[in-house]
């Protein structure tokens, strides 16, 4: 698996989306439980869910994969 040479800035879910080709739905739907990490900060009812930008690259260039290498690269990260 190619890493991806990104920072690790966190998106709002608007941008995932829109780089994702879905809608606010189906990102609910397929995409909440990879991408969202327990951040306690963000955790509070009404705060908008952010992406890391490492992982979005992941699951645009690896789509055809599904769920699966994005959930590998957190795992390598550190981050589940």
């Amino acid at each position: 698996m190619r890493v991806p040479k990104l920072t690790t800035r966190l998106v709002k879910m608007q941008e995932a989306c829109r780089a994702l080709g879905c809608c606010r739905r189906t990102f609910w739907r397929r995409w909440h439980l990879v991408f969202t990490a327990p951040r306690p900060v963000l955790q509070r009812k009404g705060a908008e869910r952010r992406v890391y930008e490492d992982e979005l690259a992941i699951a645009i260039e690896q789509s055809s994969r599904g769920v699966a290498p994005v959930l590998n690269y957190r795992r390598i990260k550190g981050r589940l």
